[in-house]
């Protein structure tokens, strides 16, 4: 293994960029549709040679490699290291220069598998539901929660409970009071983790969640701002629905998503204190998915903390799987 020389980064930028299609196209994260323009920003960012913060070993024969972005957080773009994974956990270690590195991993993909060498901590994980034209099954015998356009002077009280969930968990059963975030959708993931690519909406609240857990990741004030920002019209920006949950008379919490054709993202669901562990969010989710099938919403996408087991059950009963997951790992080795 050994660090790529500049003659060979023409070379191999094509072989590395079909495989990061190939794995993120088989766990659905990456759209048909979205192809070509995830791979032109890939091939955008090495025009003119090696990005800036870019560092790739390979192999000899360039079949196998690891593809690092230094700049912060630090990330691992793409791997490829199916072959003595004991050697390339040594190697990534070496890369990682004592600092943690965020690593994404694909259902079924086994390119990654010298992460079993190194010590890693899950974060996230992203998760997806197709939505058929068939109505979601009822959750209880009497629906108990409806949903309807929350009012300008709801929004205030939602937005103060979510403004401090910073740690993607999600306001469910006995959960801390939060929220789902970041998602799947062809605007997202065609640009997923090129770099070089400025910093989006979707950085932002990647990256604020991360810091939330792990301060230490990154100290750029750029990435500090408030999600709440996106809402720049309240409940009237284009694009967005922030539905109030109401059980009887009270509204009990809130959805926030962002719909964009077939595709949407769901930013925040929350069940206000109080109402929690009664089945509310279950219900409310239910309505949820009958109400964005209504709308045409085809694909549906959200990102939660990985330790919220309980939510991410509630998720996987109504149709939605794990296309992704993001974990910190860390620059030490485990006994095996």
């Amino acid at each position: 293994m050994r660090e790529i020389r500049a003659h060979e980064v023409a070379h191999w930028v094509p072989h590395a960029l079909s495989h990061m299609v190939e794995i993120r196209c088989e766990s659905k994260v990456l759209a048909p549709s979205s192809v070509e323009s995830f791979l032109a920003q890939g091939r955008a960012a090495f025009k003119a040679g090696m990005p800036r913060y870019a560092r790739i070993v390979v192999s000899g024969d360039l079949d196998h490699w690891l593809w690092m972005d230094t700049s912060q957080p630090r990330r691992l773009v793409d791997a490829m290291t199916q072959e003595d994974p004991q050697a390339w956990a040594e190697v990534f270690v070496n890369m990682c220069e004592g600092e943690s590195t965020l690593v994404e991993l694909y259902p079924g993909d086994s390119s990654r598998t010298f992460l079993g060498y190194v010590r890693s901590e899950p974060i996230e994980v992203t998760m997806h539901v197709c939505l058929r034209e068939k109505a979601t099954a009822k959750v209880g015998r009497v629906a108990r929660v409806e949903l309807r356009p929350m009012r300008m002077d709801e929004l205030g009280d939602f937005v103060s409970r979510i403004a401090g969930a910073r740690d993607a968990s999600c306001g469910a059963e006995g959960g801390a009071e939060g929220s789902v975030g970041v998602a799947l959708g062809e605007a997202n993931c065609a640009a997923d983790l090129i770099p070089g690519r400025g910093v989006g909406a979707e950085d932002i609240e990647h990256v604020d969640r991360i810091v939330g857990r792990h301060s230490a990741l990154t100290t750029g004030t750029a990435y500090h701002v408030p999600l709440e920002r996106m809402l720049e019209d309240g409940v009237s920006t284009p694009g967005h629905e922030v539905l109030a949950i109401v059980a009887g008379t009270e509204v009990i919490g809130g959805i926030w998503c962002e719909v964009d054709g077939a595709k949407a993202t769901i930013w925040r669901v929350c069940i206000y204190h109080g109402n929690r562990g009664k089945g509310f969010f279950a219900e409310a989710l239910a309505a949820f998915l009958d109400r964005m099938r209504g709308e045409h919403v085809r694909h549906l996408g959200l990102t939660i903390a990985a330790d919220n087991a309980p939510t991410i059950e509630i998720f996987r009963s109504l149709g939605f799987d794990v296309v992704k997951e993001l974990v910190l790992a860390h620059p030490e080795f485990v006994r095996r």
